[in-house]
């Protein structure tokens, strides 16, 4: 026969209750651990993402400066095309005005010498004289296009390069994005473990 006693009852009820207390105490110490393991992903991922928010910020601000320096690169090129043109056209007038005072030389001469002028060789003279100076004409008015031509290509690629600096351009917010949501998913899944972790020790807990 087993008889019970009150110190053996005292001895079981303390025992449960410093067991108890530890277990408490366990779980403590663990929700602890855990918080703030949960706490150090959060903040980790929360600084790794503004530093991804802030780089491409910075990248964007970078790019739109390249962007704006393009465009003004675009723009002189432009002014520069145009100014061709017009030294070129500038140029060939001055050309054929000097080609028609000498034509008009070549005929006073041929007149004082007592040449018939509109025939003959002084005639033939004075055509080579205006056929010349309408190939160097056109020759200024060529090379004046070809400098604006290249000015203008200039000018294009300036300008693909301001559009394509522009591209490049996208938001701090989803640039940050992907690590947010991976330190999110990543605490989460802390979360779903330790509740695991807390679940398992229950289980083996010795019912009393």
């Amino acid at each position: 026969m087993c008889v019970i006693t009150g110190t053996m009852l005292l001895g079981g009820a303390t025992a449960a209750a410093t067991a108890t207390s530890a277990q408490i105490a366990t779980a403590g110490m663990m929700a602890t651990v855990a918080n703030f393991s949960i706490a150090s992903t959060a903040i980790a991922a929360g600084v790794a993402g503004y530093g991804q928010y802030a780089n491409q910020q910075a990248q964007n601000a970078a790019n739109d400066y390249n962007a704006k320096i393009m465009q003004r690169n675009a723009q002189i090129a432009n002014l520069q095309a145009e100014d061709a043109i017009r030294r070129g056209e500038e140029a060939e007038l001055q050309h054929r005005r000097r080609v028609a005072h000498f034509k008009g030389m070549q005929r006073v001469a041929f007149a004082e010498s007592g040449v018939v002028v509109d025939e003959g060789s002084p005639l033939d003279t004075v055509l080579d004289t205006t056929q010349l100076g309408e190939e160097d004409a056109m020759t200024i008015r060529r090379n004046a296009a070809r400098e604006a031509w290249g000015f203008n290509m200039e000018a294009g690629n300036y300008a693909a390069q301001g559009r394509l600096s522009s591209m490049k351009n996208s938001s701090p917010a989803l640039a940050a994005a992907p690590t947010l949501l991976g330190g999110a998913a990543q605490s989460a899944g802390q979360v779903f473990s330790y509740q695991m972790i807390g679940l398992n020790n229950s289980l083996r807990q010795p019912r009393t």
